[in-house]
């Protein structure tokens, strides 16, 4: 009878240390992929749900796989914020941000963000609001127009606004871009959708700041139709 128990101590006991495998998932808000990150912090944000006990593990490598950080967080439960130091200095890397259990390290990762890194004498200069598409006379059409670019340099307030004008000056449509946890000086790439309506012919699409300035003009064309 003790051999019994003994044998289903020792059964329960392997079964406890036994990893389960990673449970719950992650949606990882900062960095997102495609972000150059010019200061040597990585500014990792994003949100938990039913994870392991042993919370998450982000690690940032490079394009070998080298571990360039890494930190554990007990976090299971709710949003998380973490700033990794990283020791890269020099042009832009291509690495990659990854997000763990603790308990399962040998799993996939709940998600993977691919970014540059990259010393600071290699950013541009100044703050700047790129916008890459649509480009100044190309025609756009459909329900929804994507409007896409990068943004670095945003101090404050981190938000701006992308606002579809009219021939006529009147205001079509507008949407409010807030950029996630980051250093100033990284560079975010963003992306919007504005709604033309009926709307057709010449108007502009226009960056403004959270203080009312107009940043960048784009002109372009509405078609009416679905593109």
């Amino acid at each position: 009878m003790r051999r019994l128990i003994a044998v289903v101590a020792l059964i329960m006991l392997l079964s406890a240390c036994t990893s389960q495998g990673k449970t719950g998932e992650v949606t990882l808000v900062s960095p997102p992929d495609g972000s150059v990150i010019y200061s040597s912090v990585v500014t990792v944000a994003g949100e938990a749900q039913g994870i392991n006990s042993g919370g998450l593990i982000v690690t940032v490598t490079d394009a070998d796989g080298t571990i360039l950080t890494r930190q554990t967080l007990a976090v299971r439960e709710g949003g998380f914020e973490v700033e990794l130091v990283h020791p890269y200095a020099g042009p832009p890397v291509e690495a990659r941000v990854s997000i763990t259990a603790a308990d399962a390290p040998d799993d996939p990762p709940y998600t993977v963000a691919s970014v540059i890194l990259a010393s600071i004498e290699h950013r541009p200069e100044g703050t700047y609001i790129d916008v890459a598409v649509p480009q100044p006379g190309d025609e756009v059409g459909g329900d929804e127009i994507g409007i896409q670019g990068r943004v670095s340099g945003l101090r404050g307030e981190r938000t701006f606004s992308v606002v579809l004008v009219g021939s006529d000056g009147a205001e079509i449509d507008r949407a409010v871009v807030t950029l996630p946890p980051a250093y100033f000086a990284d560079e975010l790439p963003w992306q919007a959708a504005l709604t033309p309506g009926s709307a057709t012919g010449s108007v502009l699409v226009q960056i403004v700041s959270a203080a009312g300035d107009v940043l960048v003009t784009i002109p372009v064309t509405l078609s009416g139709a679905a593109g």
